[in-house]
C-alpha cells in the first residue's frame, strides 16, 4: 500500500507540474469543465433563493411572538406539509359534509393546543379591488386582528404612514399598494361578498416584503356575518396561537384531522415531523424520456469536448511519459499519470465554478432586490448539492482523460525517447462494433421514445453516440482514398487524419459532440414551435383589435354612443389605423319578444366526402393518427360546425361587405371580399361545401327543433389559418342577410393596427375600457408567439463551441506534423503552403464531424420530437420534425468554413525548422 501511495503522489506531482507548464491548455480545459458548472450553481443557488427560508417565513406570516397560524375548516380530514395552507396539502374527506360552527370549530382547535395557549380569532375576507386609480379589479385580501395582536403579528417596518387605530383604516404592504397605485390617505374597494364592496382609507404602507401579507385591518372593518367556519359561501376566518409552549407537529395532525392547515413556527423550522403534503403525482415518462436523453447527450458531449485537450497534452509530454516507464514506470504510472492530470484539472475547475456560481448569485440578488426590493428573498445556498457538482465536474474531466491515457500506456517508449512517431495499428473490429452499435442505438431510442419508456431512450443515445464515436477514424480512413485528387494541402491533410487516428478520432468526436448538440437543439426548439402554431387558436390576423361590451341578454346591440367612445378610447391609447363595426346575425330584432330565444345555424355536410377515414377504424395506430393529424374532417368535432345566432363578436355569424375582409389582412381577404360582393357566404373549409356549389344550413331553437332551412351560395376561404384557428365561423353578405329575414346587430370594434400593441398600451387601453363599461373587453392578437431568435443563438453557440473543439484539434496536429512540414521547408516549399495545410486539416476534421453532427442531431431531434407526442400517455399528432434548413446548413457549413478561414489566418506562414531523426 505505501509504494502505490508513492506511486500515486508522484505521478500526482508530474501531472501538476505539466498543468502549471502549459497554462493556456489549462486555462481552456478548465473552462470547458467549469462553464457548465459555473451556471448549473448559478442557476441552482438561483432557484433556491426564489422560495423564502423558514425563518422568513415565521417572521412575516406570524410575527416574533405567535406561535402558529390555524386557517378554517376545509374538510372532515387534510393532510399537508410544514407550510400548511401556504404549501403543499391535500384532503381525502366526505363529500358535501356540514361545516362545523365558528364557535365548535374554535373550542375543538383550542382542546388540542399545548396547555397556556391563547387562540386569537382573525377575520378574514377577500375578492376583487378597486381604487382610484386602478379601475380594472384585482384580488385582495383582508385580514382583521385586535391592534395589541396586530403589532405582535406585523413584523415588516412601516414604510410610510401609521398602524390602523380605528376600523376601516389600512394597513397595506408594499406589494398591493403598488398593484392599487395607493398612498396613505387614498380609499380602498374590497368585494368582499357582501351587498356592499368594504372601503376603508389607506393610513400606512409596509416596507417591502416577499411574504406579502393580506391587507391589515381591525375588527369591525369586515361585516361580522360568520356562522360557519368554513364551506362555500362562507365568510372565511383564521385562528393566531399565541402562548410559551410550540405547536408541535402531533398537534399539527390533530388539527388537520379536525379539518383544517397550520403554519406553526416549530414545524417550519423542525419539518421532520411532517410530509410534504405534495399531490404531485409520478413524473411523466415522456418529459423523463426528454430530460434523459438530452442530459445523457450533455454529458457525452462534455466528456468528448475536453477529451481532446488531455490528448495534446499527453501528445506533447510522450518524451517525458516515455522517460517515466524508461525509469521503472510501469504502464499503470503512466497512465496514472494522465488520469491524474484530469482529476486535478477537473477537481479544481470545479471547485472554483462553485465558487464563482455563488459569488455571481450573490451580487445578482442583491442587484435585483436594489432595483426592485423583496423580489428574490435572499440568498438560500442548495450545500448539499454543490458537493455533487463538484463530484460531477471532476468525473466528466476523469472521463475525459481515460482515453488518452489509454493511449499514452501503450506508446512505443524507444520512439517517443528518439523523436520518432508510432501510431498503434487500429483495430478493424473497433469501426464495425461501432456502426452495430450506432444503429441498435437509433432503434433502441426511436422505439423508447414511441413507447414512452425513459431507460430505453437514454440507452439508445448513449450508444448512438459512442457509436459514431468509435467509426469517426475508419470514416476518416476511408476518405483518405480521395486524397490522390486533391492537391498538396489536401493530400497532406486527409493522409495525416488518417494515418493518425489517435489523434483524429477524438477530434471528429468533440465536433461531433458539438454540432450534434446544436442541431438536436435547433430541431426541437423548430418542431416546439411549429406545434404550438398548429394547436394556436387566433382571433384574427396578428395586430388585430378587437373590443366590444359583455351583454348578458342573448341579443344585445350596442348603441352608436357606446361605439363612438369605445373608437375613441382605441385611438388614444393604441397604434389603430382603421377601426371598423363589427355586425353579426341575429335571428331576430332585440326589441321583439322571441329576442332572448338563442338559435343556432347548424351545418349538413355533404356526404361520404366529409367523412373522417378514422372513423372506420376501430383502433386506430400511431401512424394513422399521424397521418390524419391536420385532415379537417377529422377536426370538425373541434371546430364550428354550429354558429350561433346571437350578437357576439367571435364565434357567431359576422356580417360583412368585403370591408372587413381586406383591412384587416386576412389570408384571403381579397378571395372573402370578391365572393361577398357576388352575395355568397364565406366558408372556412371546402368541405362545408356541397357538390351544387352551397352550403346547407338548419336554423335549430333547441327547443322546438328545426325550424328552418338555409341553402345558400358559398365560398371557401381562410380566415385565420386552418379551421380550426377560424373563430368568426360563417360571414354573410349583407343582402343574404336581408334576404333570409334575419336582423343585423353591431356588437363591437375590430381594428387594424400599424404595430402590435405593446403590454403596457393594452392594459392602458383596458383600463380606460373598463371605466367607460365594466362589461367592457378588450383583445389583442398576439399570434402564436416563438420565432427563430432561439435557433439562431443555437446556431451561434454551435460556431463557438464547434470553433474551439477544431482549436484544440489543430494544435494537437500542428504538435504532430511539425517534422512534415519542416521537410517540406527543406525541399523549398512556400512559407504560404502551412497555412493552406493548416486550414486543410481544419476542413478534414469539421467537414467529417459537421456531416456525421448535423446527421446525428437530426436523429436526436426525432427522437425528442417523437418522446414529446407521447407524453403524458396522449398522443399529439401535432409533434412533427420541422428541421430548420437554414439553420443546419449554418450548422453544417458555417463551422467548417469558419474554422478554415480561423486556422489559415492565425497559422504563421513561416515554415519551422526541426531536428528530424533517423528512424
Amino acid at each position: 500500500m505505501g509504494r502505490r501511495l508513492v506511486a500515486l503522489r508522484a505521478a500526482g506531482r508530474i501531472a501538476a507540474r505539466d498543468a502549471r507548464r502549459a497554462k493556456g491548455r489549462t486555462a481552456l480545459v478548465a473552462t470547458m469543465i467549469g462553464l457548465p458548472l459555473l451556471v448549473g450553481t448559478a442557476g441552482g443557488t438561483l432557484l433556491s433563493s426564489l422560495d423564502p427560508s423558514p425563518e422568513q417565513v415565521v417572521s412575516e406570516r406570524l410575527g416574533e411572538v405567535a406561535q402558529a397560524e390555524v386557517t378554517g375548516w376545509y374538510d372532515e380530514g387534510v393532510e399537508q406539509g410544514p407550510l400548511g395552507h401556504y404549501g403543499g396539502w391535500s384532503t381525502f374527506g366526505s363529500v358535501d359534509p356540514e361545516p362545523p360552527s365558528v364557535e365548535e370549530h374554535e373550542d375543538a382547535v383550542a382542546a388540542v393546543l399545548p396547555a397556556g395557549s391563547v387562540l386569537v380569532r382573525a377575520g378574514l375576507g377577500g375578492g376583487m379591488a378597486t381604487s382610484e386609480e386602478r379601475a380594472r379589479p384585482s384580488y385582495a385580501e383582508i385580514l382583521e386582528l385586535p391592534p395589541d395582536r396586530l403589532t405582535q403579528v406585523v413584523s415588516t417596518p412601516l414604510a410610510v404612514g401609521s398602524m390602523p387605530r380605528a376600523p376601516g383604516e389600512l394597513l397595506l404592504d408594499h406589494g398591493t399598494a403598488e398593484t392599487f397605485a395607493v398612498g396613505v390617505g387614498d380609499p380602498l374597494a374590497v368585494e368582499v361578498g357582501g351587498p356592499q364592496p368594504v372601503t376603508g382609507t389607506v393610513v400606512g404602507i409596509l416596507e417591502p416584503a416577499f411574504q406579502a401579507a393580506p391587507v391589515l385591518a381591525l375588527p369591525g372593518t369586515l361585516p361580522d356575518d360568520r356562522e360557519r367556519a368554513g364551506g362555500w359561501g362562507a365568510m372565511p376566518v383564521r385562528w393566531f396561537v399565541f402562548g410559551d409552549e410550540p405547536v408541535m407537529a402531533e398537534h399539527v395532525r390533530e388539527i388537520n384531522a379536525l379539518g383544517s392547515l397550520v403554519l406553526s413556527r416549530y414545524v417550519v423550522l423542525h419539518p421532520e415531523g411532517l410530509g410534504s403534503g405534495s399531490m404531485t403525482g409520478s413524473a411523466d415518462a415522456g418529459a423523463v424520456a426528454v430530460v434523459g436523453a438530452v442530459g445523457a447527450v450533455a454529458l457525452i458531449e462534455a466528456v468528448l469536448l475536453i477529451g481532446p485537450a488531455f490528448a495534446v497534452g499527453a501528445q506533447r509530454n510522450r518524451r517525458q511519459l516515455a522517460m517515466v516507464a524508461a525509469t521503472g514506470g510501469s504502464a499503470r504510472d503512466v497512465r496514472r499519470v494522465v488520469l491524474l492530470g484530469g482529476v486535478t484539472t477537473g477537481l479544481a475547475a470545479s471547485v472554483l465554478a462553485v465558487v464563482l456560481g455563488l459569488v455571481l448569485t450573490a451580487m445578482g440578488v442583491w442587484l435585483v432586490n436594489l432595483v426592485r426590493p423583496a423580489t428574490i428573498p435572499g440568498l438560500q445556498v442548495p450545500w448539499l448539492v454543490l458537493p455533487a457538482i463538484v463530484l460531477l465536474g471532476t468525473l466528466v474531466a476523469t472521463a475525459a482523460a481515460w482515453l488518452p491515457s489509454r493511449q499514452a500506456e501503450r506508446l512505443d517508449v524507444v520512439a517517443a525517447i528518439a523523436g520518432r512517431r508510432a501510431e498503434a495499428r487500429p483495430r478493424r473490429r473497433v469501426p464495425i462494433a461501432g456502426a452495430g452499435l450506432a444503429a441498435a442505438g437509433v432503434v433502441a431510442a426511436l422505439a423508447g421514445a414511441g413507447a414512452s419508456q425513459p431507460f430505453l431512450v437514454v440507452g439508445g443515445v448513449i450508444a448512438l453516440e459512442i457509436g459514431i464515436v468509435a467509426t469517426a477514424g475508419s470514416i476518416v480512413a476511408l476518405l483518405a482514398r480521395l486524397a490522390p485528387r486533391l492537391g498538396v494541402a489536401g493530400r497532406f491533410a486527409l493522409r495525416d487524419a488518417a494515418r493518425q487516428r489517435s489523434r483524429t478520432a477524438p477530434a471528429v468526436a468533440a465536433i461531433v459532440a458539438a454540432l450534434a448538440g446544436a442541431t438536436a437543439g435547433a430541431g426541437f426548439i423548430a418542431s416546439s414551435e411549429a406545434q404550438q402554431e398548429a394547436t394556436y387558436l387566433a382571433s384574427g390576423p396578428e395586430g388585430t383589435v378587437t373590443a366590444g361590451l359583455l351583454p348578458w341578454e342573448s341579443v344585445a346591440a350596442v348603441t352608436t354612443d357606446q361605439l363612438a367612445t369605445l373608437t375613441t378610447v382605441l385611438r388614444q391609447t393604441l397604434p389603430v389605423e382603421d377601426v371598423h363595426v363589427a355586425t353579426m346575425a341575429a335571428l331576430a330584432d332585440p326589441d321583439s319578444p322571441s329576442a332572448d330565444q338563442a338559435a343556432y345555424l347548424v351545418t349538413r355536410w355533404p356526404g361520404d366526402q366529409s367523412e373522417c377515414p378514422l372513423d372506420e377504424l376501430s383502433d386506430p395506430d400511431t401512424a394513422e393518427l399521424v397521418e390524419h393529424a391536420d385532415d379537417p374532417r377529422c377536426q370538425r368535432s373541434a371546430w364550428q360546425q354550429t354558429q350561433p345566432l346571437v350578437s357576439r363578436l367571435t364565434g357567431a355569424v359576422l356580417v360583412d361587405d368585403g370591408t372587413l375582409m381586406t383591412s384587416l389582412g386576412f389570408p384571403e381577404g381579397q378571395k372573402a371580399a370578391a365572393a361577398l360582393a357576388r352575395g355568397r357566404v364565406v366558408v372556412p373549409s371546402e368541405l362545408m361545401v356541397h357538390p351544387d356549389g352551397k352550403v346547407h344550413l338548419d336554423v335549430d331553437t333547441g327547443q322546438s327543433g328545426v325550424v328552418d332551412t338555409y341553402e345558400l351560395p358559398a365560398t371557401a376561404a381562410e380566415l385565420g389559418g386552418s379551421p380550426m384557428d377560424d373563430v368568426f365561423g360563417m360571414v354573410f353578405p349583407p343582402r343574404v342577410v336581408e334576404e333570409l329575414g334575419l336582423h343585423s346587430e353591431p356588437v363591437g370594434l375590430l381594428a387594424a393596427t400599424s404595430r402590435i400593441p405593446t403590454e403596457a398600451e393594452e392594459a392602458a387601453a383596458s383600463d380606460a375600457l373598463y371605466r367607460f363599461d365594466e362589461t367592457s373587453y378588450l383583445g389583442v392578437e398576439r399570434g402564436p408567439g416563438g420565432g427563430s431568435i432561439a435557433v439562431w443563438v443555437v446556431v451561434g453557440a454551435a460556431l463557438v463551441v464547434g470553433l474551439g473543439a477544431t482549436t484544440m484539434s489543430i494544435a494537437l496536429a500542428h504538435t504532430e506534423t511539425r517534422p512534415d512540414l519542416a521537410t517540406l521547408a527543406a525541399v523549398g516549399a512556400s512559407p504560404r503552403l502551412r497555412r493552406r495545410i493548416a486550414a486543410a486539416q481544419a476542413g478534414v476534421l469539421t467537414l467529417v464531424g459537421g456531416v456525421l453532427g448535423t446527421g446525428t442531431g437530426l436523429l436526436l431531434a426525432a427522437v425528442v420530437v417523437i418522446a414529446m407526442r407521447h407524453q403524458w400517455g396522449v398522443l399529439d399528432p401535432h409533434w412533427q420534425l420541422v428541421v430548420p434548413w437554414p439553420a443546419v446548413a449554418a450548422i453544417g457549413l458555417g463551422v467548417p468554413l469558419l474554422a478554415m478561414a480561423a486556422a489559415w489566418l492565425l497559422t504563421r506562414s513561416r515554415l519551422p525548422m526541426v531536428r528530424r531523426i533517423a528512424a
